[in-house]
């Protein structure tokens, strides 16, 4: 038994009632307060009741003789004013939880670059999370008036953690990428900087990070472990920037970053996108994968990415577990 305000009150507590209402026995006080709700099931009643404060499970049944008469009624009252009060406390938690969430969801969607022309390159995009906050990260920033720095990123794992991770990937690009144009030594720096973070070995991410030259249109990138392949294409050409290196880790390990270059054109598109697109699965646990995506570049008249979005909804019939990003930039 539980005390409570110098009173004791049994986990349950007994009323019974005679046909014309009559209390004929009763284990719990008489100053019974008010029903908060009611249901019936066959001829038994369940509702919940305060009584002298507390909450309490009511069960109702009727009292029949062996004839089958009815006699009375009886009521068993089960306190469940813990539960109530966890409960209460759990909801309050639960919405504090989802506000923050929805304010993070919305500060992290201010970090993603604007639609439409960024100098000489048109930029749109697709950001599907998985949950409230995502670990994928895409942007296009000035360098200086002769280059843009260009990027997209897969942080392992989703939610908070990752999301918070984005932020610090996207302004440590920013302070390297003003002073540094070669892609390579871009990320060497990136993971010396991560590495200071002192984080647990499974905390880690892909980039593909590229600057583009405005005077002479070329495009020199690096990639750290993005297996997501970028692809350049037009009217007559389908190129995949293969350029491999490790994922930027949080510990002591020899990386090797290549650059690599290529000349874009008027009319050239560069897709860039995450895993979660070509990892998508459907009931029978085929991966939607990079020969679908080719296909759908190849035959695509009109807006790619929600040709996309469209073939990936009507291939993927079970709730992904991954973000998906996709980027596209043309050339103009």
């Amino acid at each position: 038994m539980e005390k409570r305000d110098e009173k004791f009150y049994p986990l349950e507590l007994v009323c019974i009632k005679d046909t014309d209402n009559n209390i004929i026995f009763s284990s719990y006080p008489e100053d019974l307060d008010k029903n908060v709700g009611k249901y019936s099931l066959d001829d038994r009643t369940y509702d919940e009741r305060e009584v002298d404060g507390r909450n309490y499970f009511v069960q109702s049944g009727v009292l029949y003789d062996e004839k089958n008469n009815k006699r009375g009624s009886i009521e068993v009252l089960t306190d469940i004013s813990n539960q109530k009060r966890l409960e209460r406390e759990l909801t309050k938690a639960y919405l504090e939880m989802q506000s923050e969430l929805d304010f993070a969801s919305k500060i992290q969607d201010k970090l993603l670059p604007n639609k439409g022309m960024f100098r000489n390159i048109r930029v749109d995009y697709k950001y599907l999370p998985s949950k409230k906050l995502s670990g994928d990260l895409f942007d296009v920033y000035e360098i200086d008036k002769n280059h843009i720095g260009l990027y997209i990123v897969d942080v392992a794992g989703h939610g908070v953690a990752a999301s918070m991770l984005t932020v610090f990937i996207r302004q440590t690009i920013y302070n390297i990428g003003k002073n540094t144009f070669q892609p390579s030594r871009v990320l060497k720096r990136l993971q010396e900087s991560f590495k200071e973070l002192g984080l647990t070995p499974d905390r880690y991410f892909t980039i593909f990070y590229a600057i583009y030259n405005l005077k002479d249109r070329t495009l020199k990138y690096a990639n750290a472990g993005h297996n997501s392949i970028p692809i350049i294409y037009n009217d007559q050409t389908y190129i995949r920037l293969v350029n491999y290196g490790l994922p930027i880790l949080g510990f002591d390990i020899e990386t090797n970053y290549t650059d690599k270059s290529i000349t874009l054109n008027d009319g050239d598109h560069l897709f860039l996108y995450t895993d979660g697109l070509i990892e998508a699965k459907n009931t029978d646990g085929d991966e939607f994968g990079e020969d679908r995506v080719k296909e759908i570049i190849l035959k695509s008249d009109g807006d790619l990415l929600d040709n996309l979005e469209t073939a990936i909804n009507e291939f993927s019939d079970i709730e992904t577990n991954d973000d998906i990003a996709m980027m596209l930039l043309t050339v103009i």
